[in-house]
């Protein structure tokens, strides 16, 4: 899914002279094209993509900063198999939390504790609430999506290119380098982003869950997004979808 919408960054990411962008522009060869699928899968065994595929349940709280500041916090429930999402986030004394259905954005809203009422409302935070997941979940989960429908690969001595066809994602534009290292662990990534930004990140401190690693650290000189408070489970967790599931379906 090509989802990286940076709308958590409010612009903050600024163009990185890391990027090289001839990398980006370039036509892949079939040879390349076969590179890029056989990097792809090294880099997804090494981090534990069988693992990743059995987790069902995932939490997670998201974090962004850019030059010190906190630009975002969230919390993210994510039940993977049945489509379902728990996101929420406070701001100014303000907690919202949005229960979402992912394939067809209808769902729950709370904001203060209280349930939206006001339909042109609930949709509108309901869209808020599922590009929050798109992008948190795409920062979290990215490396092993890589063969999801739509997305193209090629090698590199770089390492792997992603793109996608029209159609896909928020963001089918957007191009994601996945740097590697010779034995294919992957050291980070740069991008260009439909929208022209561009930006280089290095992944650091990586944590091992039920068997998938996912580094928790995503940082340049100016901005990085952490992960904490990890905890999956490989069957289903109702209690933090509940009120979704409890409730009927509103748009």
């Amino acid at each position: 899914m090509a989802a990286l919408l940076l709308v958590v960054l409010g612009g903050a990411i600024v163009a990185s002279s890391c990027v090289k962008r001839d990398v980006f522009e370039r036509v892949a060869s079939p040879d390349e094209l076969r590179e890029g699928d056989a990097l792809a899968r090294a880099m997804a065994d090494k981090l534990g993509g069988p693992a990743w595929e059995r987790i069902q349940y995932i939490h997670f709280d998201f974090e962004a900063r850019a030059a010190g500041p906190r630009l975002a916090s969230r919390s993210h429930d994510w039940d993977k198999f049945r489509g379902l999402a728990r996101i929420s986030q406070e701001t100014g004394g303000d907690s919202l939390v949005v229960w979402v259905r992912l394939t067809d954005k209808t769902g729950v809203v709370h904001r203060n504790g209280v349930p939206v009422k006001d339909e042109a409302e609930i949709k509108r935070l309901l869209e808020k609430g599922f590009s929050w997941w798109t992008n948190d979940s795409y920062w979290l989960a990215a490396p092993f999506k890589v063969f999801d429908p739509g997305v193209r690969r090629a090698g590199y001595p770089e390492g792997v290119l992603i793109s996608f066809d029209n159609g896909v994602g928020l963001t089918p534009g957007d191009r994601y380098l996945f740097r590697l290292a010779p034995d294919a662990t992957l050291l980070g990534w740069d991008f260009i982003l439909q929208s022209g930004m561009a930006a280089s990140f290095d992944f650091e401190s990586p944590v091992t869950v039920l068997g998938a690693v996912i580094h928790t650290v995503r940082k340049n000189a100016l901005s990085s997004i952490t992960f904490r408070n990890l905890r999956a489970s490989i069957s289903s967790v109702d209690d933090p979808f509940a009120p979704l599931l409890e409730a009927s379906p509103s748009r």
